[in-house]
């Protein structure tokens, strides 16, 4: 599977494991880039889509910055592919959790669309869910 280059996001939905009820936290429209390049560096930008820019009174910024970080998220470092399996090992972040990490998505490419689903996690409350993001070659 050859998924050097620049891919543009698609989708980006959660599935709850327990019911396999679909939801799109980000919007039916968000936007984002992941780029891998030839010598195994990866690069992903994502954003909510209806974000909104900082204005308004100062006694907001914080409420609104909050919103902001959380309808937006980077990172990068680099990424080596086995068997249908990518695997991201992450240098920088805009959640500092992240950094030093390995972040497993399970790829397929078929038609031109790009893949990404995460193994099973549990959130803290609980809930076991995917997330799947869908991502076509930008032009």
């Amino acid at each position: 599977m050859n998924v050097v280059g620049v891919w543009k996001l698609l989708s980006l939905q959660i599935e709850d494991a327990a019911s396999g009820a679909l939801v799109q936290p980000w919007g039916d429209a968000p936007s984002g880039c992941l780029t891998y390049t030839e010598n195994g560096h990866v690069t992903a930008v994502l954003s909510a889509s209806g974000r909104q820019a900082l204005c308004g009174a100062p006694e907001r910024a914080i409420e609104d910055r909050a919103q902001l970080y959380k309808t937006f998220h980077a990172y990068a470092g680099t990424y080596s592919i086995d068997a249908g399996v990518l695997t991201h090992r992450v240098q920088v972040s805009s959640d500092p959790a992240w950094v030093g990490s390995e972040q497993i998505r399970l790829a397929h490419l078929d038609d031109g669309i790009l893949t990404l689903s995460t193994p099973p996690l549990q959130s803290p409350d609980g809930m076991t869910y995917k997330n799947t993001l869908s991502w076509t070659r930008a032009e």
